[in-house]
């Protein structure tokens, strides 16, 4: 029960170690260098006289979707940890085990669950990712149909 213990101890700092300049790293960037329509948090508060103050142009400019990507991004990435540290357990216990038959299907269980659950989470991030994606593209649709035609392009012919 020690060694379970020390080995999670152990984990978690490395893990803290391996995690916190990722999360420390936004700290440090140069408002420089944001994309252009990057969502900025001001100072001024919105006085509501203009159309563009009580709404974003466009959907993926709202700090809405932003928030809701880093939070699951943040979520999924604590539970991949988890899972990699359940791998990790079961598998070190695996190999301990000494031929107790008990335990090693035991850990193999566990090192399956595990599995699953890491290949859970990845799914998870993807369907994710996609559904954040959606508000990205459909912006990127309404800037193509608003673009004004390129200098010397020709104009679509009427349909009769």
């Amino acid at each position: 029960m020690k060694s379970k213990i020390f080995f999670t101890g152990i984990f978690l700092i490395v893990a803290a170690w391996f995690v916190s300049p990722v999360a420390f790293a936004a700290v440090a960037i140069d408002p420089n260098l944001y994309p252009k329509n990057t969502p900025t948090v001001s100072d001024q508060k919105p006085t509501g006289n203009t159309a563009a103050e009580a709404a974003p142009e466009y959907a993926s400019d709202s700090v809405s979707v932003l928030l809701l990507e880093k939070i699951t991004n943040v979520i999924l990435g604590i539970a991949g940890v988890v899972a990699i540290f359940f791998i990790l357990n079961n598998a070190w216990y695996l190999v301990i085990a000494g031929g107790a038959e008990e335990q090693i299907s035991q850990h193999k269980k566990g090192l399956m669950w595990a599995v699953v659950g890491l290949i859970l989470i990845i799914l998870s991030y993807s369907i994710v990712r996609f559904v954040i994606s959606i508000p990205f593209q459909a912006d990127e649709e309404v800037i193509k149909l608003s673009a004004p035609p390129p200098a010397g392009a020709s104009a679509p012919a009427p349909s009769p």
